[in-house]
C-alpha cells in the first residue's frame, strides 16, 4: 500500500495517535514508502518516531511466536472472531 494514501489530506488539529500511525505503517510493504510515511506522520516529533520505530521492530521480531509457542493460543488466533 502507498504511504501517501494513508496520510490525511490536510493537517489535523490533533496529531495521530501512536497506534494509528503504527497500524498504518504496518500496511505499507515497501521500507522506503514506510519511511516516507513515518517522516510525514511523525514530523519533527523525534520521540514519537522512536516509539513507532520500536513498535515496528518489536512487531517484526515477534513474528508468529504466539502460534508457534502454544497450540491453543495459536488455534484461537487463527479462528475467525464471533459474529
Amino acid at each position: 500500500m502507498d504511504g501517501e494514501a494513508l496520510l490525511p489530506k490536510r493537517r489535523l488539529a490533533t496529531p495521530m495517535s501512536d497506534l494509528h500511525i503504527f497500524v498504518n505503517a504496518l500496511e505499507i510493504d515497501s521500507r522506503a514508502e514506510r519511511n516516507r510515511y513515518l517522516n510525514v506522520a511523525c514530523g519533527d516529533d523525534h520521540d514519537l518516531r522512536r516509539r513507532i520505530d520500536e513498535l515496528l521492530r518489536s512487531y517484526e521480531e515477534a513474528g508468529d511466536f504466539m502460534q508457534a509457542t502454544h497450540p491453543i493460543v495459536g488455534a484461537a488466533a487463527n479462528r475467525a472472531p464471533p459474529a
